[in-house]
């Protein structure tokens, strides 16, 4: 299980893009024989727009957020107040919400009917990751509780990485940058050169120099 963990932190420390850190979840969710999952970052705005990484059936997603679901999904709701992990059943009981029976049966048609899902809070909003199955099976539990506190701790480093990486751009002075951007002008004050920047973000200078002069044409300043 060590090797697990380390190869699925060095998959998230080089990933840069929404399908790297899929990439990356999976080897959790491989290692730990959980069947699906999704990551849903909510937006900050409501300008801005979820944004999902996921292994569930493409079709479901796609209907998902065009249906705007993260809106009314009861477990996002959930989430959205709640900061302790939790389990959940598509089937629901026949007293429940009518939109929360319908939504369930939909998901439960996509393969989706029991899950555990992890709340993820921060300053900017939240998120949540859901490790989901077709069923409701001893194995499934029995993974999920007996490993909880290191699904906890992937859920968070997989946010902190996932939200520089897809949040939504960060409003300075009037101007929106980047998250790498933001990145870049936070180091910047506190004194680290274009170089610095370059090794601790592991990414080239001359990319560095390129966020920053970005940085200085939105803020219209020279240094």
């Amino acid at each position: 299980m060590y090797r697990i963990f380390l190869d699925y932190i060095m998959q998230l420390a080089r990933a840069e893009d929404a399908a790297a850190l899929q990439n990356a979840l999976k080897v959790i969710a491989e290692g730990y024989e959980l069947p699906t999952f999704a990551y849903l970052l909510m937006p900050g705005t409501t300008r801005a727009t979820a944004k999902l990484i996921s292994t569930y059936p493409q079709r479901w997603t796609n209907h998902y957020l065009q249906s705007g679901y993260e809106r009314t999904d009861p477990i996002i709701l959930r989430s959205g107040i709640d900061i302790q992990p939790f389990d959940w059943s598509a089937d629901v009981s026949e007293t429940a919400d009518e939109n929360v029976r319908s939504f369930f049966s939909e998901a439960a048609d996509f393969g989706i009917r029991y899950g555990f899902t992890i709340p993820l809070h921060d300053e900017l909003g939240f998120a949540a990751i859901t490790f989901a199955s077709d069923r409701r099976n001893p194995a499934f539990s029995h993974t999920i509780w007996d490993n909880i506190h290191l699904l906890q701790f992937a859920a968070i480093l997989f946010h902190a990485f996932a939200r520089r990486r897809l949040g939504p751009p960060f409003l300075i002075n009037g101007a929106y940058l980047t998250p790498r951007e933001y990145e870049c002008l936070n180091l910047a004050a506190h004194g680290k050169s274009a170089w610095d920047i370059s090794r601790i973000l592991s990414i080239s200078q001359h990319c560095a120099e390129f966020h920053l002069a970005n940085v200085r044409a939105k803020l219209d300043v020279h240094s």
